[in-house]
């Protein structure tokens, strides 16, 4: 198996019918995986069954999951698309370069997001995760949007919306 993604760039692996976990079956191999959302799977035989950076998204068995460390991020660089590293920061106005966020990420988008007018947040991929988002003091009324009819965001924690955004899909 060879399953290592990157940070701006998981690989999911998951069972097409959450009811019927996939098995890895291994004697004496360690099977590793690295960057990945796992779902639904069971490991069986000798074998270590190991995921750094990885995510649990439920229903695995025999795994050792190692989550990536949880950040706190900052959305700078005004209108953009979520998995865009030139839109993450670990300061309020700093730096870019950030991989997007992950389950384990908290994520504000305040004053030095760098918003004009009509900018967006666009989510941009199948799928987007953080722990917790607050929009709080966020510039010129942004819009949290999406043009994929296949995109799933998900916060595992809390979301603070601001007074006069807007939520959209448009295709």
């Amino acid at each position: 198996l060879d399953a290592v993604g990157f940070c701006d760039q998981y690989i999911t692996i998951k069972s097409q019918d959450a009811n019927i976990p996939y098995v890895f079956n291994s004697l004496s191999d360690t099977i590793y995986v690295n960057y990945t959302i796992l779902e639904y799977s069971t490991g069986i035989g000798n074998a270590d069954f190991i995921g750094d950076n990885t995510i649990d998204n439920g229903g695995l068995t025999n795994w050792t999951i190692n989550p990536p460390q949880p950040r706190t991020l900052y959305w700078v660089g005004g209108n953009g698309s979520w998995s865009d590293p030139a839109h993450w920061s670990l300061a309020s106005g700093g730096t870019p370069g950030e991989c997007m966020p992950t389950l384990e990420d908290d994520v504000f988008i305040d004053a030095n997001a760098g918003f004009a007018p009509n900018d967006s947040v666009i989510i941009d991929i199948e799928l987007s995760y953080c722990k917790s988002v607050d929009w709080t003091n966020a510039p010129n009324n942004p819009i949290f949007m999406t043009y994929r009819n296949d995109a799933t965001y998900f916060v595992n924690g809390s979301l603070t919306a601001i007074n006069n955004m807007n939520f959209a899909y448009n295709n």
